[in-house]
């Protein structure tokens, strides 16, 4: 732990799916499921490496890990970030303004599909 603080930092996406123990600053972090928390670690540097993206949130449930953009929920399975994240810049823009999930949890190299299924409005 670098920083404790109470406000919202702007670009910082929430993070939730993980219960986190009492902080100490320069203390490593402690979580409920290390292996959670190692997924959600290499997410965010694969995130890292792509400038313009920008998560709102960042959420493991079901497990699954899911990337929310307004109102796209990118499902991102448990495996393979990097393949998927560098899909991401291209395939965002195009689904600007539409609400929905970008299913891509089996998603490979091998794999090159995904889909997007559009919420229904209410």
């Amino acid at each position: 732990v670098l920083k404790k603080q109470v406000e919202y930092e702007e670009g910082t996406p929430l993070i939730e799916g993980i219960q986190v123990e009492d902080t100490m600053l320069y203390e490593y972090l402690k979580v409920d499921n290390q292996k959670v928390f190692s997924y959600i670690v290499n997410l965010t540097e694969e995130i890292n490496h792509h400038e313009e993206l920008h998560p709102d949130r960042i959420t493991w449930e079901d497990e699954n890990m899911n990337l929310y953009f307004e109102g796209v929920r990118v499902n991102l399975g448990k495996s393979n970030y990097g393949e998927k994240v560098a899909q991401l810049p291209a395939v965002l823009p195009s689904l600007k303004d539409q609400r929905g999930t970008l299913r891509m949890e089996h998603y490979t190299s091998n794999n090159k599909k995904f889909s997007f299924e559009k919420s229904i409005a209410e």
